[in-house]
């Protein structure tokens, strides 16, 4: 076993800490920054050159500290990534899907009721104007359990 430096070690820890801290973190790249530099000084000072053993060459610390950046960099672009992404399930990727009219019962009030099926669920719904079973709607929001939407042009009546 190879004596180790325990500064060297927390070094390490904590320039790992810091590359985890930047996902979080709005630091514009400073904790990244600090973070390289505390893995590439905890990896220098990891073991004492005096020891008979010697210490790591910079020709083995770079490659792993840039893969280590490299693998944290990856990381933090694919969950970036994963943040600006639309929905694609659930309530809140339902505005601007297409649903098809399953049945239309009619006004209520200023507007008029139905059940729809989008995604292969079954919803109700308010519309503006009156729509047939079979037509198709666009979902606009939501409002409680009850869907808002447009009742999209028959294409056949379309000329």
């Amino acid at each position: 076993s190879l004596p180790v430096n325990y500064v060297g070690v927390m070094l390490i820890i904590v320039g790992l800490v810091l590359l985890l801290l930047e996902i979080k973190v709005t630091s514009y790249g400073a904790l990244s920054i600090g973070g390289v530099a505390a893995l590439i000084l905890g990896s220098l000072l990891l073991f004492d050159p005096a020891n008979p053993f010697g210490s790591l060459p910079l020709r083995v610390i770079l490659p792993a500290v840039l893969f280590t950046v490299c693998f944290f960099l990856l990381v933090i672009g694919l969950g970036l990534a994963a943040q600006r992404r639309r929905p694609f399930s659930g309530l809140e990727a339902l505005p601007g899907e297409t649903g098809e009219v399953i049945r239309c019962d009619g006004q209520r009030g200023n507007s008029y009721r139905g059940r729809l099926q989008v995604q292969g669920e079954i919803w109700e719904f308010d519309a503006d104007r009156s729509c047939q079973a079979g037509g198709a709607v666009k979902i606009l929001g939501r409002r409680g359990r009850v869907l808002l939407v447009e009742v999209l042009e028959d294409p056949e009546t379309q000329t």
